[in-house]
């Protein structure tokens, strides 16, 4: 199921009286999300993602490896 489909789904199952909250929730977070797209990183945000990227191996870790190295029970 696509991320459409699944808050399509979300949207049906709420009562028609609160749909206006659901409107005005999407609306704001459609702003948020344009003015992010529209921004371009800066020399701050270029400096920080080239330090993530020698950083980061590209290798991730298993959830239960990190539970055992953080000696955390899952």
């Amino acid at each position: 199921m696509s991320n459409r489909e699944m808050i399509i789904n979300l949207i049906e199952d709420i009562p028609e009286y609160k749909l206006s909250f659901v409107v005005d929730i999407i609306k704001s977070l459609k702003g948020l999300i344009d003015d992010v797209e529209s921004v371009e990183p800066d020399d701050i945000d270029l400096a920080m993602i080239k330090e993530a990227e020698e950083i980061n191996d590209g290798k991730g870790i298993d959830l239960e490896d990190l539970a055992k190295e953080l000696n955390i029970d899952v």
